[in-house]
């Protein structure tokens, strides 16, 4: 299973767009033809806050690759996280994504894990 990790400051509660360029084993950046399924499961201090959620791949992936700031490559993942899922000020929270190929595709399965460090929107 391969793994990509990002880290980012948040407002404890604030909503937060999850942009990515997944990649496959294989090195092949994935768009929405490629996956077949794709969960998250939200983590606090190592133990999972619940249980896995299905995302609708089609409104989670891309058909192609769109322009970002980062680089001139591009993303085909964003997620529209609700601030629900870090609800606490001066935690560590991290929300593993897992996508599924099909299996096409080869069928794998791969993670990306997003590291949300929140502060408190009072200060």
């Amino acid at each position: 299973m391969n793994a990509g990790a990002f880290e980012f400051d948040e407002y404890a509660g604030s909503a937060r767009g999850l942009f990515a360029r997944p990649v496959m084993p294989g090195n092949i950046i994935a768009l929405r033809e490629h996956i077949q399924a794709i969960k998250y499961e939200v983590f606090l201090d190592g133990g999972s806050l619940g249980t896995p959620v299905d995302l609708v791949v089609a409104d989670v992936m891309l058909t192609a690759l769109a322009e970002w700031r980062l680089d001139k490559i591009g993303y085909s993942f964003v997620f529209e996280a609700p601030g629900t899922l870090w609800p606490l000020a001066a935690k560590r929270y991290r929300v593993v994504v897992t996508f599924t190929q099909t299996s096409l595709a080869g069928g794998k399965n791969f993670i990306l894990v997003w590291q949300v460090n929140t502060k408190d929107p009072t200060q």
